[in-house]
């Protein structure tokens, strides 16, 4: 019961927060044009990016560790490697002139504190605090659009970035007010602690790295070909798509906390892969049955033409709905590089079929190459799943059975 409790909450604030996004999305594409919302899009994703190598220590392996280190052995690495990486990876994106030229007074602050939250989030989730990981989830959805709105800047770009940097910080702040109590568990040295994480964390970020590339690679092909406005429409498209994961993902978190800090005996992998699929799938059926009119007066008129592109992307994002729950059975199964793997297979998928078709059919193109991936992706991690653990197709896809024959 404590678990539907958890899911329900973990729900409720990604609903909020999604919708929050989208409202805002809708606010400064009407305010700013289609281009600011392609900025926003790039900037995010470089911010991305950076966690994908600070993210080796504020990650997968925070959330891991968090429950088997005590939380000196556990802090000192994990912040020292965080705001290393975070540094390091910042700089090397904007030497790279791949961070957007209006974000480079500020990138380098904004990744460091989302590194920040990021790792503190990742302990409480950890530990089992669901609860805490969802508040500071929420504080920055809700932090972003009011420093927007109460920021005396009158630069759009810079606006957007400071509120950003705010919202993270006030996250982060109250992450750290929060923090778990220490307990009495494993002590181990800065050097080996180092080197545990690294060793874990490279793994999950090599994941999430592709799985990034999966979501956003044809952005860069798009803003290479078409410019912004291209990129601000695959990217509402997107938006609407990944919000039918919200449930899939709300279910995930939980469900990776559980088998963190549960018996193997109550592992419910099954039930939360079944739980995601049909959650997304009616989420997809709702969103189709929404006026097309309705996301026109939110995003403005050039959204008619992303609408479409959302339906192209369903059968993808429905697919990937059990991938979600995998992932973290492996995570948490010490297995990691089954997912890694996995990512590997789908964005083989994204940079050959990107290159393929996105210049020759713009957003569509983007949107064959993504739902592949997604595909892929997917069948590989079914195919890791089922060797070990043999899926009942008849139960997972009947939505009236919810009890296991014996």
């Amino acid at each position: 019961m404590k678990s539907i409790f958890q899911v329900i909450g973990t729900l409720s604030s990604r609903i909020f927060g999604n919708l929050i996004t989208l409202f805002m999305l809708g606010f400064w594409s009407k305010e700013y044009g289609i281009d600011f919302v392609g900025f926003i899009s790039l900037f995010t994703l470089q911010v991305s990016i950076s966690f994908i190598f600070s993210g080796i220590f504020a990650g997968s392996s925070a959330i891991f560790f968090s429950n088997q280190w005590s939380r000196k052995s556990l802090l000192l690495p994990a912040c020292f490697g965080t705001i290393f990486l975070s540094i390091i990876s910042s700089l090397g994106l904007m030497a790279l002139g791949l961070v957007p030229e209006e974000a480079i007074s500020f990138f380098l602050f904004a990744a460091v504190f989302h590194a920040l939250g990021s790792l503190f989030q990742s302990i409480h989730l950890g530990s089992g605090n669901v609860g805490v990981f969802n508040h500071i989830q929420l504080i920055q959805n809700l932090g972003l659009p009011l420093f927007f709105f109460i920021l005396p800047i009158s630069n759009p770009y810079e606006l957007y970035g400071f509120s950003w940097i705010m919202a993270q910080f006030l996250a982060f702040t109250y992450s750290v007010f929060r923090f778990p109590k220490s307990t009495d568990l494993e002590n181990h040295s800065f050097g080996i602690a180092l080197k545990k994480m690294f060793q874990y964390g490279f793994w999950g970020q090599i994941t999430n790295l592709g799985q990034m590339l999966n979501y956003r690679f044809s952005f860069y092909l798009l803003d290479f070909y078409y410019g912004r406005e291209a990129v601000g429409i695959f990217s509402a498209a997107i938006q609407l798509a990944e919000s039918t994961w919200l449930p899939a993902k709300s279910i995930g978190t939980v469900h990776l906390s559980r088998l963190l800090n549960l018996p193997e005996t109550e592992d419910s992998t099954i039930f939360s892969m079944k739980g995601a699929f049909w959650a997304s799938l009616a989420g997809v059926i709702t969103l189709m049955a929404i006026p097309n009119e309705w996301f026109i007066s939110l995003f403005g008129t050039k959204f008619a033409k992303a609408f479409p592109y959302f339906l192209g992307l369903s059968p993808g994002i429905v697919l990937f709905s059990f991938a979600i729950i995998m992932a973290q059975f492996f995570a948490a199964k010490n297995k990691i590089q089954l997912n890694s793997i996995a990512t590997i297979f789908g964005l083989l998928a994204t940079l050959s079929f990107g290159f393929a078709f996105v210049p020759r059919f713009e957003v569509l193109g983007a949107v064959l190459a993504t739902s592949v991936s997604h595909v892929i992706n997917s069948f590989v991690l079914l195919y890791f799943y089922q060797k070990q653990n043999p899926i009942s197709w008849s139960f997972l896809l009947n939505p009236f059975q919810w009890k296991i024959s014996t």
